[in-house]
């Protein structure tokens, strides 16, 4: 009878065990999926950190009209989306609403839609973007994301009119995009 004790008492220090380790496995799962509360995270590897300078580059919107760093004004709203990408497309709403509220500027903001230089695919991302944004189709190794040195989508900066990061994120959300220097 003893032994049929001591059996159950090792299973139920195991089922305890084993219930705290999936405890622990849940909860850092759920901090891997929480949005980041920040504008940016300087371990973030995918985006340039606010004081980097962006690399020169020379591109032409979808008005015909020249785009680089040299004409870009203090606090211009950069934001790069991909082509079927998801979470470009949940982001993009954000986006609008960041632009329109940016100083109402439409030269002040600056978006870029990678891989889709043929047209193919990026129109849910023009059609919406162009009242609001200078709009530029750009290919994964083309000039802006190479400047930009963007390796995730969507990327989203604030720049002075040096070409200087002020702020970057890939939540539009909480890029300080209206903030004051």
């Amino acid at each position: 009878m003893v032994f049929l004790y001591a059996i159950i008492a090792f299973i139920g220090v195991i089922s305890v065990i084993n219930l705290l380790l999936i405890l622990g496995v849940v909860r850092r799962l759920r901090e891997q999926n929480e949005p980041a509360s920040v504008a940016h995270s300087s371990d973030d590897p995918a985006l340039l950190s606010p004081g980097s300078m962006v690399g020169d580059f020379a591109a032409v919107d979808l008005d015909r009209r020249h785009v680089s760093r040299e004409q870009l004004a203090d606090r211009t709203l950069v934001g790069f989306f991909a082509v079927g990408c998801a979470s470009c497309q949940e982001s993009l709403p954000h986006f609008v609403a960041a632009a329109r509220a940016h100083d109402d500027d439409r030269d002040q903001v600056l978006a870029v839609i990678v891989g889709g230089s043929d047209g193919a695919g990026a129109q849910p991302f023009v059609q919406p973007l162009s009242p609001v944004a200078r709009v530029v189709y750009q290919e994964v190794d083309g000039p802006l994301p190479e400047a930009f040195s963007v390796r995730a989508f969507p990327s989203f900066f604030v720049l002075d009119s040096s070409g200087r990061v002020r702020a970057s994120t890939s939540n539009v959300e909480t890029l300080p995009a209206t903030a004051p220097a």
